[in-house]
């Protein structure tokens, strides 16, 4: 299609039924200027328009589009019509219109309502991780059926221990200053919860931790809850970690540690001994532990410790 020839016919047929550019663009519902710009051979007529604009000239499509203002035979019928073949091209490409105009719009409203469904799945997918409730990786209940302690993988990998039931309050300052509540809970990098482990009583539980660091190391954490005379149930820590506790204790001159680790390697400067702490059992409140190192004599060394969590004792070591 030649732009200007067929806005040059435009023109003359418009200018031929005394119309102005604006009246005929108030019948097609476009404005003054695009029927310029068609004139002018600037623009050509969408699709959509050539069957109201050949109508608005008096013409057939075909006639319009072949630039002719009456047809070849003059028996012809007054009234232009369009040829079948046309008609069936401008129906086609309409409906084509049509369909195109609909998936774009199916698009524009998905592409939004996805968006929003996605950041919701993973709002509710972030905070179910980072509260224990995926990727729950073991689950314990003390003996007496009161506390449930799960251990889970939370946000960036962290190893998480938490207690589940009841719900232990925990009042913490935030650095905005801000006091907030959660129930008792610790996350470890690096680490990999071995097990989970209740004291016959209840009121401990020991949980073994593997640090996967740049020095690797086996450890052990301890746990104490109690209830008060309301029936709130508390806990708290006992001691930072066992094996920090222990080699402490060894630093302090424990008489029953002391001369149990023979050849154990200290570090400075604080010269405290390095050993690995294994959970082995409980005995009541007395808790177990292997303790494993390689001494000043390139030697593998295995001592078997028990501590009286209740009385923060060293009872034997050997």
């Amino acid at each position: 299609m030649d732009r200007e020839m067929l806005g040059r016919f435009i023109a003359q047929r418009r200018k031929e039924l005394n119309l102005t550019q604006r009246e005929l663009a108030e019948k097609l519902h476009v404005t003054d200027k695009a029927v310029s710009k068609w004139e002018r051979g600037a623009g050509c007529p969408d699709i959509s328009l050539l069957e109201p604009l050949a109508e608005a000239l008096g013409l057939s499509v075909d006639q319009l589009l072949t630039y002719q203002t009456a047809p070849e035979e003059p028996e012809a019928a007054a009234e232009p019509v369009t040829s079948q073949a046309v008609q069936a091209v401008l129906d086609l490409t309409l409906a084509e219109r049509r369909i195109c105009r609909m998936r774009r719009w199916i698009i524009g409203l998905a592409v939004p309502l996805a968006l929003i469904v996605l950041a919701v799945l993973y709002t509710l997918l972030w905070d179910a991780q980072v509260n224990g409730r995926m990727f729950i990786n073991e689950s314990s209940t003390s003996p007496d059926g009161n506390i449930t302690v799960v251990t889970y993988t939370s946000g960036f990998g962290e190893q998480t221990v938490e207690v589940k039931e009841p719900y232990i309050l925990l009042l913490y300052d935030r650095r905005d200053g801000e006091t907030v509540s959660r129930t008792m809970r610790s996350r470890y990098s690096d680490t990999k919860i071995t097990g989970l482990y209740w004291s016959p009583d209840s009121a401990y539980l020991a949980f073994g931790k593997k640090y996967t660091g740049p020095e690797p190391s086996l450890d052990c954490t301890i746990w104490h809850f109690y209830q008060d005379g309301s029936g709130q149930w508390h806990g708290e820590s006992v001691n930072s970690t066992l094996r920090v506790h222990l080699e402490h204790l060894w630093y302090e001159g424990d008489e029953v540690l002391k001369d149990a680790f023979p050849n154990v390697e200290t570090v400075p400067p604080s010269n405290y001994p390095t050993f690995d702490v294994s959970f082995d059992g409980w005995d009541g409140t007395v808790l177990q532990v292997i303790c494993t190192y390689t001494g000043t004599d390139n030697a593998d060394h295995t001592v078997t410790v028990r501590y009286d969590v209740a009385a923060d004792k060293v009872l034997s070591a050997e």
